[in-house]
C-alpha cells in the first residue's frame, strides 16, 4: 500500500532519500499495536510480533493469536526464557551456519541441538508456508530441552575461535528460525 501510494505521488514529491519509509513503517506499526491492544491482546505478545510483521496486519493478528495459545505450553515458556539468552549471546553475530561450522560441533549437546533444529526446520517451514503459526510454535516448543541441555553443557564463548564461531553460528541459526515466527523472548516470564 505504501509503495503504491508513493508510485502515484512520486512525480509531485521531491525524494531526498528513503528515510521516510522507515518513519512511515514505524507509524503504521505503532497504529497496529494500538489496535491490537484495544482488542485485548497482551502487550508482550504484540511486541513479539508486530515490529517484524506489521506490514501484513491479518498475518500479524494470526501470529499474535497463535502466540497467545502457544505460551500456555511449559516447553514453549522454557524456550522463550532460553531465547532471551540466545539473543543476548548471538547479538551482533550475523554469520551463516554452514557445513564447516557443523563439522566443529562435537559436544553431544551441541550436536543434539543441531540435529533437533534440522529435524524441526522442515515442519516449521511447511507450517509457515501455510500460515499455521500455532503448529510452527509447537514445533519450536519441542526445541526447549535441546536448547536447555546446550546451555547447561556448553560454554558458547570457547577459547578456540573456530569452536566459538561454530557455536555462535548455531545459535544464530536458531535465532533466525525463531524470529521468523515471532520474538518469543518478549513473552518470557520474568525471572524472580
Amino acid at each position: 500500500m505504501i509503495e503504491e501510494a508513493f508510485k502515484n505521488l512520486a512525480p509531485v514529491l521531491k525524494k531526498v532519500d528513503d528515510s521516510w519509509r522507515a518513519t512511515l513503517g514505524e507509524f503504521f506499526a505503532e497504529r497496529e499495536m494500538n489496535i491490537f491492544e484495544r482488542r485485548g491482546v497482551r502487550p508482550d505478545e504484540i511486541r513479539a510480533v508486530v515490529p517484524r510483521h506489521w506490514s501484513q496486519p491479518s498475518d500479524a493478528l494470526r501470529r499474535v493469536e497463535a502466540l497467545a495459545r502457544a505460551r500456555r505450553s511449559t516447553e514453549f515458556q522454557v524456550l522463550a526464557t532460553l531465547f532471551k539468552r540466545v539473543k543476548n549471546i548471538s547479538k551482533g553475530f550475523d554469520g551463516t551456519f554452514d557445513s564447516a561450522h557443523a563439522a566443529r560441533l562435537v559436544e553431544p549437546s551441541e550436536v543434539a541441538l543441531l540435529k533437533a533444529l534440522q529435524a524441526k526446520q522442515p515442519a516449521i517451514d511447511q507450517a509457515l508456508s501455510r500460515d499455521e503459526y500455532e503448529v510452527a510454535m509447537r514445533e519450536l516448543g519441542d526445541l526447549s530441552a535441546p536448547v536447555d541441555r546446550f546451555f547447561t553443557d556448553v560454554l558458547v564463548m570457547a577459547e578456540d575461535p573456530s569452536v566459538r564461531q561454530a557455536r555462535l553460528a548455531l545459535l544464530t541459526f536458531l535465532r533466525r528460525t525463531i524470529l521468523n515466527i515471532a520474538d518469543i523472548a518478549e513473552v518470557a516470564p520474568e525471572q524472580t
